[in-house]
């Protein structure tokens, strides 16, 4: 098993229970293996932050970052994690 830390903005950590948490996976894990068992554990209500409405694309408006890197430069959903790898998942920011 492998321990991957994970970081998200405030909006998601009411539907994830905090902003900061780790989560344990099978080695050889992929970033799609650990958004699959979010998902699985958060179910529909954090789907739509994730994805877009095919339930399987990667919501273009969301930043998924491994090791501070952006997973669209990296291997997107196949990008292989490794032990105590960091993920960013940060919603945009709303102001005006």
């Amino acid at each position: 098993m492998i321990t991957i830390n994970v970081r998200t903005s405030m909006a998601l950590s009411e539907i994830l229970g905090n902003w900061k948490f780790q989560v344990s996976l099978p080695q050889t894990s992929t970033f799609g293996d650990l958004l699959n068992q979010l998902t699985q554990t958060h179910g529909d209500e954090l789907k739509p932050y994730l994805f877009e409405t095919d339930g399987k694309t990667l919501a273009s408006h969301i930043m998924f970052m491994v090791n501070g890197r952006n997973i669209r430069f990296l291997n997107k959903e196949k990008t292989v994690l490794q032990d105590n790898d960091e993920i960013t998942i940060l919603l945009p920011a709303g102001g005006g």
